[in-house]
């Protein structure tokens, strides 16, 4: 089964996302349906052609939920929540229910301020009755307001739907205010692009870049794809994307990044991955489906919406039979009691505050350069035991320098035929090399052992340029990486070459042990090198010298029914472990997608750093969480008992019902605008 994902429209309520899955999901078409309720997106798998997938969905969804549709993500933005007309009729039947009060017009214009403010909770209410879906917070709300009605009630049934509205209208603005936090991340990609066509420039969508494209990007211009620079020599601000304040110097074969945007003159560059490929475009579409997937509280609410409902419906009618014969209250009263608890009881406050809570963490997340694929991985965050670093290019920058050259040959000679050979490898030790200074050399045969080195041609000799396990050269006493050349199995030298650790890496491990986190390294650096860094920054279990599968064998030591690891790395032999981890982590180079998508969560700052900011935001995320759910259910039960004894007013009902999902949905949008340390 593929894949797909579209815009949902007309969903007003998370409870009726909520019948839309599981009716989807019941459907043999179907699989793995999902609705992100905040940003109005359905995940779904089916083996249905495309053409017919839309139709068939919404003629399903239209048999529990009349009215909302899917739509192509393309062809669509996703619109405000806000109904502007819906809420222009509310007003006018405040205004009208005012009238009524003052002039005393009677019961049938408080009815019909009733109709106007209450018409989409009625149509709702009977259309599920139609289908069989009784109980939910619309019925609640009916059920409690004609009980009103009957008891002589008026203004308080009218009062107990203006109230609940309100409650709908800030979770509206509260959910278009979280979208709008992470908004300017997808704006960085342009929607055009400038083709040169034999010497023309022909502007073009920016949906139909190719790779192999010849493109201009004129000055203060986003650039629209990655590529390569062909022609120029500018300065490119790459603050949206990495978080990099200074400028960045590119030239004639530097690679330029989509997103990125050009601060010089302009310049030209060949396209090396698709539009749907691109750097700006992975990033893209993590923010836009950060939300599928939904944490283990978020999951738990939904299920206990469901049954919540129903509880609180046979628990108001059985309440007022209690009062009624054997408590000898007055009806009035027993009713007034019945309706006040269905208020108190329904459980809006819940359902969208928890949610909320947590797309306003990965918005968090977002605004720190930090990309969270799901709110699942960041509430594991708070869970983990263990984090499983690579060495090069994570705990280090991997941008070598040589330090040392040792052969029995003409020392330039010797520089000349291994910088030849390591020019074609994209390897990071072995570009180091290739950045000296030499002679180029002819080349032939070249074959790249992974993790080990290269083997290659020149004239009639054979040469191994790599490490001990390719060259079986003998051992350098030194911390330093080395790279061992071998001609026709005959040591012809090595060259040393030195790594920096990144930042402040020393003090982000000691806060990491601090917080009771076990570190390790699993590296294919040389041992003594591993060691010498794990020694410094303070890391106590650490491995050299792995391969690939070494590493997963090491990895799957570590991993345990008790722990949660986390893997850290940044190289296309990471994403095995990446997979594989409970958390995989992915440090943001561009050149490395490989890695970006196989993990879970994406340091685009490529700092480490970003680990502490992570476990602080999930930290913050879930406290406001559990904060939302003991507000939402502690002042319930208060008033509910409140209730029971007839000493609470419908007025502090709602208070208790709006109040708090008021309250619960400012806590929960305060994760926007909080400032890390």
């Amino acid at each position: 089964m593929k894949e797909h994902v579209y815009l949902i429209t007309n969903l007003d309520c998370i409870n009726c996302a909520s019948k839309v899955e599981k009716h989807l999901n019941k459907n043999d078409d179907f699989s793995d349906v999902t609705i992100d309720f905040v940003n109005k997106k359905i995940y779904l798998k089916t083996t249905l052609k495309s053409s017919k997938i839309i139709e068939s969905v919404n003629t399903l969804i239209n048999q529990v939920e009349t009215g909302v549709s899917v739509q192509d993500v393309k062809a669509h933005n996703i619109k405000s929540n806000l109904n502007i007309k819906r809420y222009l009729i509310y007003i006018s039947g405040f205004i009208l229910l005012l009238i009524t009060m003052v002039l005393d017009l009677g019961i049938i214009f408080y009815i019909i301020s009733y109709i106007m403010l209450a018409h989409n909770i009625i149509i709702k209410s009977f259309k599920n009755i139609k289908r069989g879906n009784v109980f939910d917070e619309n019925f609640l709300m009916i059920i409690a307001t004609i009980a009103a009605f009957i008891i002589g009630q008026n203004v308080e049934a009218v009062m107990i739907i203006i109230f609940y509205q309100i409650g709908e209208f800030f979770q509206d603005v509260a959910i278009d205010k979280s979208r709008s936090s992470i908004k300017s991340l997808l704006e960085i990609r342009p929607n055009k692009a400038n083709k040169v066509i034999e010497g023309n420039i022909t502007e073009i969508e920016a949906a139909n870049i190719e790779v192999g494209d010849i493109l201009l990007v004129k000055a203060n211009e986003k650039i629209p794809a990655d590529g390569i620079i062909v022609e120029g020599d500018v300065y490119v601000d790459m603050s949206a994307l990495t978080g990099e304040s200074l400028p960045v110097s590119v030239t004639i074969n530097d690679e330029v990044i989509s997103g990125s945007i050009n601060l010089g003159s302009p310049f030209k560059f060949k396209v090396n991955r698709s539009f749907e490929d691109s750097y700006a475009t992975k990033i893209i579409d993590m923010v836009e489906n950060a939300s599928k997937n939904k944490s283990n509280v978020e999951q738990f609410m939904t299920k206990f919406a469901k049954l919540y409902t129903p509880i609180v419906v046979v628990s108001a009618i059985v309440i007022l039979v209690i009062q009624i014969f054997l408590l000898n209250i007055d009806s009035t009263q027993a009713v007034t009691n019945s309706i006040i608890f269905l208020v108190i009881s329904c459980p809006c406050a819940l359902v969208i505050s928890i949610p909320l809570g947590y797309f306003g963490g990965v918005g968090l997340s977002s605004k720190n350069k930090i990309l969270v694929k799901g709110s699942n991985y960041l509430e594991a965050v708070n869970d983990i035991t263990d984090i499983v670093f690579d060495k090069t290019g994570t705990i280090t920058t991997g941008e070598f320098s040589v330090l040392n050259i040792e052969t029995n040959m003409e020392k330039d000679d010797f520089i000349n035929i291994v910088a030849s050979i390591e020019s074609n490898s994209s390897h990071i030790i072995a570009m180091s090399i290739a950045k000296l200074k030499y002679d180029k050399v002819i080349v032939n045969n070249i074959e790249e052992i992974a993790g080990q080195g290269l083997i290659a041609i020149i004239g009639e000799d054979t040469y191994k340029v790599g490490n001990r396990a390719l060259t079986n050269y003998k051992q350098v006493s030194t911390f330093n990486t080395v790279v061992y050349v071998m001609k026709n199995d005959q040591e012809l030298g090595y060259i040393e070459l030195g790594d920096s650790l990144k930042g402040d890496i020393t003090n982000t491990m000691k806060s990491l042990k601090e917080k009771g986190i076990k570190l390790h390294i699993l590296s294919g650096d040389n041992k003594k090198v591993v060691e010498n860094v794990a020694e410094t920054v303070g890391i106590d279990d650490y491995y050299g010298e792995l391969q690939v599968h070494e590493k997963i064998e090491k990895l799957e030591s570590i991993l345990g029914e008790k722990s949660t690891v986390a893997y850290l790395g940044d190289g296309i032999n990471d994403a095995p472990a990446l997979v594989r981890s409970d958390i995989g982590i992915s440090m943001g180079n561009a050149a490395n997608s490989v890695a970006i998508e196989s993990s879970d969560i994406v340091f685009i700052s490529d700092n480490p750093k970003d680990l502490l900011k992570i476990i602080d935001i999930a930290k913050r995320t879930r406290r406001i969480v559990y904060q939302n759910i003991t507000l939402a259910l502690g002042v319930k039960i208060f008033f509910l008992v409140l209730a029971l004894f007839g000493v609470t007013t419908i007025y502090e009902a709602i208070f208790a019902d709006v109040g708090v999902s008021l309250l619960a949905i400012l806590n929960a949008t305060r994760l926007t605008k909080m400032k890390l340390k």
